[in-house]
């Protein structure tokens, strides 16, 4: 069995970048810059609520017509334009939705969402690299443990419902951070390996990849914010 401190980096394979050829890394790019703009919509969402109060359940289930409508609209040169304008709305939706946290945060420590934020960009940019270096579907194995680790997720939150205990929480909290760093290397490989396939549908791509971050950044406020009320009831 190969132990952490077996591995090695092949620095040969990080300077190689012969895998990624020109036409993926456009595509790349088009993923990326997308990702981007989409993750400034959902901030521009964000402030929305805060200012207006959107955030609720009209704003959740906004987000998942536009996620169903972005898949159901067919990835068609002449729909690139519709299916930007739902991936923004669900970006900006999606933003309102994690107001409501991001409202409580700012009142109990701004600087909460600025390491959170960094901290997501850091673990986002390492998982995503690795995936990027690593050989060619190396990790697209992970696939099965990700969904299964989703559904204890999703069957421990139900308990947590009707239990309510920190032990509880906690699992939700950690574990949910754990698989969706999985998600991101896995979902960059996959990426990669529907391109290769013939799916050139970079607003899919950028999606999937959104949905990934989203969801490492609401766990890391949480687990911020449990740490500083702690810290300040000593």
């Amino acid at each position: 069995m190969t132990t952490f401190t077996d591995r090695k980096i092949n620095w040969d394979a990080v300077k190689d970048f012969s895998p990624i050829n020109q036409r993926l890394k456009q595509h790349l790019v088009r993923v990326y810059s997308t990702l981007a703009a989409t993750l400034a919509m959902s901030a521009i969402g964000a402030w929305a609520h805060v200012a207006y109060n959107l955030g609720g359940l009209i704003s959740f289930f906004a987000t998942i017509g536009l996620i169903a409508m972005l898949h159901l609209t067919p990835a068609f040169d002449e729909n690139v334009p519709k299916r930007t304008l739902f991936l923004f709305g669900i970006g900006f939706f999606q933003g309102c939705s994690i107001g409501p946290l991001l409202a409580y945060t700012l009142e109990l420590d701004p600087l909460i969402l600025v390491n959170a934020f960094v901290g997501t960009f850091a673990i986002f940019g390492c998982f995503s690299a690795s995936a990027l270096f690593a050989q060619r579907r190396s990790m697209l194995y992970l696939g099965a443990f990700l969904s299964s680790g989703l559904s204890l997720l999703f069957w421990v939150s139900i308990a947590n419902i009707f239990l309510g205990t920190a032990l509880l929480s906690n699992v939700t909290l950690y574990l949910g951070l754990l698989v969706f760093c999985g998600f991101v290397m896995f979902d960059t490989q996959l990426v990669i390996e529907k391109f290769h396939m013939g799916n050139q549908d970079y607003l899919a791509h950028s999606l999937e990849l959104f949905l990934d971050f989203i969801n490492i950044f609401v766990r890391l406020v949480v687990i911020l914010s449990k740490d500083k009320k702690k810290n300040s009831r000593k």
